[in-house]
């Protein structure tokens, strides 16, 4: 695991979500304010150091892969992000407050 990470992705246990909005957050800023799903979690992937192995984890279900599944949660929070088009999203200004530099 990257040392610099902000989160642990196990097979099991729920990685810290809070965080996890917080960089999904900090993705959409990267990329200028919005980006589709893939555009999203790849820009998280790069960022983290998440591994091919840990993006390999699945959900108790067996179909979800686990990085994927918790990356939809703070996608589909309506206050710091919106569906703009199928598949893509934009940060609102709540989201662009919470990652606004000090």
């Amino acid at each position: 695991m990257n040392d610099s990470r902000r989160f642990n992705l196990g097979e099991e246990g729920l990685p810290d979500l809070p965080v996890m909005m917080l960089m999904t957050l900090e993705a959409l800023k990267r990329l200028g304010g919005s980006g589709t799903i893939n555009e999203i979690t790849d820009d998280v992937v790069e960022s983290e150091g998440i591994t091919e192995e840990e993006q390999g984890f699945l959900m108790p279900n067996g179909r979800e892969r686990r990085l994927y599944y918790y990356l939809s949660w703070p996608r589909n929070k309506e206050t710091a992000s919106e569906l703009t088009g199928r598949f893509s999203f934009a940060s609102t200004g709540a989201g662009a407050t919470i990652t606004a530099s000090p």
